[in-house]
């Protein structure tokens, strides 16, 4: 006899961390095992064809972790796609369909199917006995054209479910790629920041490497510099001691001798210059007369001497000069020999004036009194400093 049965086919799995090939199926009608899926990616259909209470086992064969759901047969009246959510807890029977199912779920196409049942043997006497045969329209007809039904009905739904289960591939493909997409782009990023960061790490480095160099430095200049304030220190502690021993008043003194010595030798200096001067200048006039005795000499006496060069013969007063030797004067703003004065008619005697031989007396008199003033001081400088002595 024909026998009605649903046949069930897992298409995707939701909510899940881990791989489908990590995951089993086990299927229980009334807690008996009546079928499973290792994996649940296995190719494989299964058949609710027991009126009873089904539960679908979701175990993680790695963690062992379950998520199952419970239904009856009878839910599911019409062929098509359902979502079923997955439960952890104990209660997991659903009596209707939900609307809206959350994470995690699972998504099966449920589709009815019409089968012959097991034939029965029976003897020859059995089946004389048993009620006559129909004809072959009266026992194929309603079947076979309910077979033809629910054949066509079955391929429009697996028509429908591989059309769904395309979508839901290229929409996965689609996913991926742009999945990839993103991954690559953030793998760039993280590549560029990993590189940004590797520079930021290597600059940091070499301005580590030159803060130590420096600080290293800096130490060095320090030890440097404590160790020569040690030895100003030392130094100034022996200055200090030494200063303790110099007689302060003896070498006050000295230096008091040693100013005043100074002093005299710069006066003595100035006496000696002009000193030089006044015999130069007295040499110059005794010159200036010798040659003006030997130019007049035998001629008129009539001659007085004025100023230093200026000299009056004959009432007339004149300027004489000695020019390398010859003896010259001036007559209107030019120098003439002194020869052509008397050859010009003038026939005077001359006699020197004393003036500038009393004035050059009276300053060699000056000088040699302060020469002697100054040749009485006596200084003294027989003394001895003493050199302070510095430690190393």
């Amino acid at each position: 006899m024909w026998k009605d049965s649903i046949e069930v086919k897992v298409i995707r799995l939701e909510g899940f961390p881990c791989s489908s090939t990590e995951l089993a199926l086990y299927l229980y009608a009334d807690d008996a095992l009546h079928d499973q899926l290792l994996p649940i990616t296995e190719e494989k259909a299964l058949v609710l064809s027991l009126d009873a209470t089904y539960k679908l086992e979701i175990i993680n064969q790695n963690t062992q972790e379950e998520k199952t759901i419970s239904f009856k047969r009878d839910l599911f009246k019409e062929d098509g796609v359902r979502w079923l959510p997955l439960f952890s807890q104990s209660d997991d029977y659903i009596s209707t369909l939900p609307e809206e199912v959350m994470l995690p779920r699972i998504l099966l196409i449920f589709y009815s199917k019409t089968k012959l049942a097991s034939i029965e043997e029976h003897s020859s006497e059995e089946i004389l006995e048993s009620e006559p045969l129909k004809s072959t329209y009266e026992i194929n007809d309603e079947p076979l054209v309910a077979k033809i039904v629910t054949d066509e009905k079955l391929l429009q739904d697996y028509k429908n479910a591989l059309e769904f289960e395309r979508k839901l591939r290229d929409e996965q493909e689609k996913n991926m790629k742009n999945m990839e997409k993103k991954l690559k782009d953030a793998l760039e990023r993280s590549q560029k920041r990993e590189d940004s960061l590797l520079q930021l790490i290597n600059s940091n480095e070499e301005e580590l490497i030159a803060a130590q160099n420096e600080i290293a430095s800096l130490r060095a200049k320090i030890r440097r510099l404590e160790h020569e304030n040690t030895q100003y220190i030392d130094l100034a502690e022996s200055y200090k001691a030494e200063k303790e021993c110099l007689n302060y008043e003896g070498l006050r003194k000295e230096l008091e001798v040693f100013t005043h010595y100074f002093r005299d030798c710069e006066e003595v200096k100035e006496f000696k210059a002009k000193l030089e001067a006044y015999e130069n200048k007295e040499q110059e006039a005794l010159e200036l007369e010798r040659l003006v005795l030997e130019g007049i000499k035998g001629r008129s006496n009539d001659v007085k001497k004025g100023d230093e060069i200026v000299y009056v013969i004959g009432g007339k007063r004149i300027s004489l000069t000695n020019h390398d030797g010859c003896l010259l004067y001036r007559s209107l703003g030019t120098l003439q020999k002194f020869d052509d004065f008397f050859a010009s008619g003038y026939e005077r005697s001359m006699t020197p004036s004393s003036k500038i031989n009393r004035r050059n007396g009276l300053e060699l008199k000056s000088l040699e009194s302060e020469s002697k003033e100054f040749g009485n001081k006596r200084v003294n400088t027989s003394f001895y400093v003493k050199k302070p002595v510095i430690k190393h």
